[in-house]
């Protein structure tokens, strides 16, 4: 008789920590990723996205780098308080860059870069507000060894070889 009212007790007691667990893992789905994410490979990370772009302006200050990146998708101003040294020497305005983020936004802090194709100059030359179109770069021309080797063999055979007689 005392039994049936201490099993309601404990049923209750388990429906508040089965809701509890439900709760806890609803906002663990939602929330824990961001503040594991940096701990995990890329691997377990999820998705991420690869942006490609010209990076169009770059400030540097004592402990961040500020660089707009302007991609297909849109502006992106990537802030850098790690490394900034390290980065700072890397790239430069007119190089184009592939950054690891989560998702597009327009600020994001400390992305990953993946690569970097340092640029031509040309948008460093338009900073600098010159008309003209950059110089092209020297052609070089390419010189088949066989027809130099051909030459120089030619000229050695036309002349004739000098023997001294006198001992």
């Amino acid at each position: 008789m005392a039994t049936s009212g201490g099993t309601t007790g404990a049923k209750s007691g388990t429906m508040t920590w089965l809701l509890g667990g439900i709760v806890i893992g609803i906002l663990g789905t939602i929330f824990l990723p961001r503040f594991v994410a940096p701990y995990l490979p890329d691997t377990l990370r999820g998705e991420q996205k690869e942006v490609a772009g010209v990076v169009e302006a770059k400030s540097a200050e004592v402990d961040r780098l500020l660089l707009t990146v302007g991609s297909d998708i849109g502006a992106m101003l990537v802030t850098y308080s790690k490394d900034v040294a390290e980065i700072d020497l890397l790239v430069d305005v007119g190089d184009s860059v592939v950054l690891v983020v989560d998702e597009y936004a327009p600020f994001v802090d400390d992305a990953k870069i993946r690569r970097v194709t340092k640029g031509n100059g040309r948008a460093a030359i338009r900073d600098t507000g010159a008309d003209d179109p950059p110089p092209e770069p020297a052609q070089e021309s390419a010189v088949d060894e066989s027809q130099t080797g051909d030459a120089d063999e030619s000229e050695t055979a036309s002349e004739p070889a000098v023997v001294d007689d006198n001992p």
